[in-house]
């Protein structure tokens, strides 16, 4: 069931959430009225398999799966990115030292696994695919390769990948030693959340310009490491979640390995940031997926809990709303890695 709830009063209503379906026009369900989706979220489990769930009503039925995924899509921070076509996904075989992406082709449900060609000399030995975002305005995958088989201490550069061909191409832009775990794209610049390769935490949030081939840290004031970036191309704003050292299942000296987490929004613009729930302990189900931003809705959706929730929350920035969607029934997802990949409009 969807629980919906303005954000400004939040602190107000959070223990009497209001229900809500999207075809009622004052937010109330009728009680003789049936409840309908109107979209439902894709959401891939590690082992491959799709499931669909329902936007209003919440329910989970199996939608098909993807082949070739092997166990370390669990341990990659941005391993999915999806378009209206396809959905490309990192796999890395750690023994042979491979990065590949897998293409997922959304209207013939088949999917096909390549090897990439990192062999450029620039990335050094034992280069790995360590991000993936997608560029709609030169319509191609922008990347993260790191040497030294993505390990802290490597050297991480920027680069393009053909979606058809899946050719690599290095756009010159070398990042140095950034331990980077979460990036977005947004209107051409990519955005990258960094930690110290020493002890994990917080080191750097980077704005990469892919055009002009340079790089900026930004000032946020930020203490905490910051994950699980995406972003609205509309508003400049920059969804994310900062990993607590309190709260729920926190890890002090290593936040990267806890659960604690604040849901966040950066104002790149102004270089300003808001909590969403400061008043709420809260965590994250999925420490490597990535949020989904969908454009036909305006929402930002994640996996997350707090002490009474567990599901998917979607934040609209448009008009401050957070809703919720109750996942305490989704047996299938259960103690695994999962991740939002897309919405399909009813």
């Amino acid at each position: 069931m969807k629980k919906v709830v303005n954000l400004f009063i939040f602190n107000l209503i959070f223990s009497s959430l209001i229900y809500n379906c999207s075809n009622s026009n004052d937010n109330i369900a009728d009680d003789n009225s049936e409840i309908v989706d109107d979209s439902s979220y894709l959401v891939m489990r590690w082992d491959g398999t799709l499931f669909e769930i329902g936007n209003n009503t919440a329910t989970i039925s199996t939608y098909g799966s993807i082949d070739g995924i092997s166990s370390s899509f669990s341990v990659i921070y941005n391993a999915v990115v999806t378009t209206k076509s396809s959905i490309y996904i990192i796999d890395r075989e750690f023994t042979a030292g491979d990065s590949s992406i897998i293409v997922y082709n959304r209207n013939t449900n088949l999917s096909t696994k390549t090897v990439l060609d990192l062999s450029n000399p620039s990335f050094g030995d034992f280069p790995v695919l360590t991000t993936l975002d997608w560029d709609e305005n030169s319509e191609s995958l922008i990347g993260i390769v790191a040497s030294n088989g993505g390990y802290p201490e490597s050297i991480s550069h920027v680069i393009q990948i053909d979606p058809l061909s899946l050719k690599v191409t290095n756009l010159e832009i070398n990042l140095g030693q950034k331990y980077i775990i979460s990036t977005t794209l947004l209107n051409s610049k990519l955005f990258a959340s960094s930690v110290k390769p020493s002890n994990y935490q917080f080191e750097d949030l980077i704005e990469i310009d892919l055009k002009d081939k340079t790089y900026k840290s930004l000032n946020f004031n930020l203490k905490n490491t910051i994950t699980k970036l995406t972003s609205n191309p509309l508003n400049n704003l920059i969804f994310c979640y900062s990993l607590g050292t309190t709260g729920i299942n926190p890890n002090p000296d290593l936040p990267l390995l806890g659960n604690s987490a604040e849901p966040f929004i950066l104002n790149i613009t102004n270089g300003e940031y808001k909590k969403l729930l400061p008043d709420t302990d809260t965590g994250i189900l999925s420490r490597t997926s990535k949020p989904f931003y969908d454009e036909s809705s305006g929402n930002n959706a994640s996996f997350m809990f707090t002490r009474d929730f567990s599901g998917i929350m979607e934040y609209n920035s448009e008009n401050s709303e957070i809703t919720f969607i109750d996942g305490s029934n989704w047996d299938e997802l259960k103690g695994v890695e999962k991740c939002i990949l897309t919405s399909i409009r009813k």
